[in-house]
């Protein structure tokens, strides 16, 4: 299922379909089973019929993946297979290859989306300029970073002190105008919010997240725009 979509505009999606089907070397009932199968799967049996130029980018994506199927293959490559879709295909897309995984089909899953993979996959890849950087569940990846769990409050001037004062436990960063946390691996949590309370902070202004696979992405490979 390629990043750009491969489908004939001027054929119906039925059309297109029963095309691709045949490059696969599938034929007469077989053909139609598998072409009605695809048409419901991807939730366009009732555009069957319509002109493929008609339909919008999340149709043509939902489309080229039924192709991409058609002959039941044991291994599907996705290549960014969501861009540029609305939100309502994108989870189609997503409830779709879940069902495939389950029924045993291997899927290999390029994406820029750090919660894509998040979501689809049980083993995840970071690569960077050609090279594997990590490898790994989702829980395996993030026991890399060196922090935790990351505390956010806002850079204001009531919160300075207590932003100078968290330098000597940990790692603070300022970011559009929120201040950053993240305390080193072990640090009590009843340490930190003693020093809130010193410096006369109301919990509502913090906010806890925990690591994310976008954090350990950006710690592997840095912050310079990839072309």
């Amino acid at each position: 299922m390629p990043q750009n979509i491969a489908l004939y505009g001027d054929l119906s999606a039925e059309s297109n379909l029963q095309i691709f089907g045949q490059l696969y070397g599938l034929h007469g009932a077989a053909l139609r089973e598998r072409v009605d199968h695809a048409l419901g799967a991807v939730q366009l049996a009732d555009r069957r019929r319509d002109l493929v130029k008609a339909f919008s980018g999340g149709m043509k994506r939902r489309l080229n993946l039924a192709a991409a199927l058609l002959h039941k293959p044991s291994l599907l490559l996705c290549d960014e297979p969501t861009v540029g879709v609305d939100p309502q295909s994108r989870n189609a897309i997503f409830d779709y290859l879940e069902e495939l995984n389950r029924g045993g089909m291997t899927i290999i899953y390029s994406t820029h989306y750090m919660e894509e993979a998040t979501r689809l996959c049980s083993r995840i890849g970071i690569i960077d300029h050609g090279r594997i950087l990590a490898l790994g569940t989702i829980d395996e990846l993030l026991a890399k970073l060196p922090f935790d769990e990351e505390i956010r409050f806002p850079a204001t001037d009531g919160s300075a002190s207590l932003a100078q004062a968290l330098r000597a436990i940990g790692e603070i960063s300022t970011v559009e105008g929120v201040h950053r946390f993240r305390p080193r691996p072990g640090y009590p949590m009843s340490a930190f919010y003693r020093l809130t309370e010193e410096n006369s902070l109301p919990p509502r202004l913090f906010t806890s997240q925990r690591p994310t696979l976008e954090a350990l992405f950006l710690q592997l490979t840095g912050r310079i725009l990839r072309e």
